[in-house]
Formats: C-alpha cells, structure tokens, sequence
C-alpha cells in the first residue's frame, strides 16, 4: 500500500497578515497663528497673539474718573478778547474828536457809545454761550476698563473705547493752560471708528493720562497672562 500524502488541515490560516493600507488621507493639523508683522503697532501685535481682551472679567470694571472740559482752558480766550476789547475801546476814544458823537443834546451818550457798546458785549456774550455749549455738550467717563465720550445736550450719543486697544497716550498744553493745570489728552487707538479721541481741556490732564497707561498695561498683562495658561 503507497504511502498517501499527509492532509491539509481546513481550518489552517497564515501567521501573518498583511493588513492593506488605508485609502483615507490623514486630517491636516490646524494652522498655526501667524507671527505679528514687525513695526505693527503694540495693540496689533497683542491682537495676534490672541489677546484682545480675554480673560478681562467685565464685574472688574469700575469708575476712575467723570469731568468735562475745564472753564480753565478758556481763560486764555477770555483775557485775549479783554486785551482787544480794551485796545478798541481806548483807540476809538484817541481817534474819535467829534464830541457829538460821544454826547447827545440831553447829555445822554451818543450813537458810538451805543455802537460799541452793542459790539463789545455781543462778542462777549457769543464767546460766553460758545464756551458753555462746548463744556456742556460733551462729557467724558474713564472706568478701568473703557472710555466713554457722550456728546449732546438733548440727544445724546455715547462712544466707547476699550483701553486695551490704545496704542499711545499723550498730553498737550498751552502757557495759560500748564498756569491753569488743564490741557488736552490725546489719545490713538486701533478701534476703527475712534483712532484719535481728544479730552479737550479737562484739568489735571496728566492724571487722567497716566489713568488711561495704568490701566491699558493691566488689561494686556492679565490678558496675555489668561492666554497662556
């Protein structure tokens, strides 16, 4: 009797398997942020770097300072229409030599009298009403988180900048204005409606701007602190 071949067990499988590639493709990792641009602006750079106001807790926010424009920074414009009004006073007299000009039949005083009289205190007054409607008009309101500028008398609109986003703060003053301690606070910024805000003399204007630095340096630093836990 041959000797007849051993036989293949059924159930026997390769050892090793050979899984087939994946025909999926791999997910993209997601892109990282760009770099700040160099010379960009402090507050654009902080932006890109993904600080623009995170982790900036709005139950923080509280008033530091409410004022108008000082009646101080007009004091200059009211001693130069003194000193004019005086010059056309005294000059008039010197080159009027008609008397009946000066005096009436009735001993009243005459027409010029009147006349100057009438243009002396008119510009007076429209200087008095101007300076008035230019304090009265706009108010303006520091908390440490915002400015807010709130122009009208009977309406009212109310801007608001984030501190945060300022860029550069800055202070000017006239000769009456540094006797007077008032000036103006010149403020820019990269918000797109308000890039240059004016506090126009507000007194102590050295106080409220280094207000406005303070509190723009802690906003960043708490921020960029926030970002990077």
């Amino acid at each position: 009797m041959a000797d007849q071949p051993p036989e293949k067990p059924e159930d026997e499988t390769p050892s090793d398997e050979v899984t087939p590639p994946s025909t999926e493709a791999p997910m993209p990792a997601p892109p990282a942020a760009p770099p700040p641009a160099e010379g960009a602006a402090p507050a654009e750079a902080f932006s890109a770097a993904g600080g623009d106001g995170a982790g900036v807790k709005p139950a923080e926010e509280r008033d530091l300072w409410t004022g108008r424009t000082s009646w101080k920074h007009y004091y200059g414009k009211g001693i130069l229409w003194g000193v004019c009004a005086l010059v056309v006073l005294i000059g008039s007299i010197w080159a009027t030599s008609n008397v009946e000009s000066w005096q009436g039949e009735d001993g009243r005083p005459g027409w010029f009298w009147w006349v100057l009289a009438v243009v002396i205190l008119g510009s007076g007054s429209f200087l008095v009403i101007k300076f008035a409607w230019s304090i009265f008009s706009v108010r303006y309101r520091l908390t440490t988180q915002r400015l807010f500028v709130e122009r009208g008398i009977l309406s009212r609109t109310t801007d608001q900048t984030e501190l945060i986003r300022v860029d550069d703060v800055s202070v000017k003053q006239g000769l009456v204005d540094r006797l007077v301690n008032a000036g103006d606070v010149q403020i820019l910024s990269t918000d797109v409606s308000d890039q240059t805000i004016t506090l126009v003399g507000v007194e102590a204007p050295d106080k409220i701007a280094e207000h406005i630095r303070q509190n723009m340096r802690q906003l960043r630093q708490k921020s960029l602190f926030v970002e990077h836990l």
